[in-house]
Order: C-alpha cells, then structure tokens, then sequence
C-alpha cells in the first residue's frame, strides 16, 4: 500500500527488476546490504520519490565529551550517535526537500526532521 492506503501494484518492468537484480521496488534498496530505504512526497507537487542510504558511507559520526576521560595510545574514540543530511529533488518540480535524520550509536533512527516535503516510508533493507 502506498501512503494514501491504496494498494500498489508493480509493473511488469519493476517485477523483472526484482528479480533480476533483487531490489525492493518500494524503496530500491539491495536485501543483502545495510541500507536506508527512504520514501517521501514532495508538498509542493506530490511526487513520490524514493532514495537508498548506505548507512556505513552516508551518515556522519558524531562524539561526545569523553568528560576528561583519556584515551590510551591504541584507544579510537567512538561515535555516540550518527547524523545524516540529504537533499532530495524530484523530477516534477524544483523544490529541495532537505532530511535530516539523527541515529544512535547503533545506527538506529532517534529523530527525523523533514522540509518541502512528507514521510512516507523508512524501512531499513538488510
């Protein structure tokens, strides 16, 4: 179903697609990576588009204060969450639409903030 409860059905062209090259159609995310599938509705047009976010390239680390905490010599520091910026721009019209999604140490979603446009789907592809 898409985001307005009708069902969706898939071409023939995206049935082959998927079969072909194993990709959900949805949000065009390979299963066998970790990825971000991501959907969203222009508010200014209304078209929907889709995007694919590799989780381990995409997002942008971020460190806390390690509160005088001193690292050894062969200690990395480690990221206490992730951030990611994504500008999105449709065929249809030429809005932006800006994402901002925040993540865990985990590489889980904890907040998302979307401009011009709407959320349809987020689902990981794993």
């Amino acid at each position: 179903m898409d985001g307005n409860g009708d069902v969706v059905v898939p071409t023939l062209l995206e049935r082959l697609g998927q079969a072909i090259w194993g990709k959900d159609q949805q949000c065009g995310c390979d299963p066998s990576s970790p990825a971000l599938g991501l959907v969203v509705r222009c508010s200014h047009c209304g078209e929907i588009i889709r995007t694919r976010v590799e989780k381990a390239y995409e997002l942008e680390a971020e460190y806390e204060n390690t509160n005088g905490h001193k690292l050894e010599e062969h200690e990395e520091p480690k990221p206490s969450g992730y951030t990611l910026h994504k500008e999105m721009l449709g065929s249809q019209c030429q809005q932006l639409i800006y994402v901002t999604m925040h993540f865990d140490a985990g590489r889980n979603i904890s907040r998302r903030q979307i401009e011009g446009g709407e959320f349809v789907e987020i689902g990981d592809c794993v």
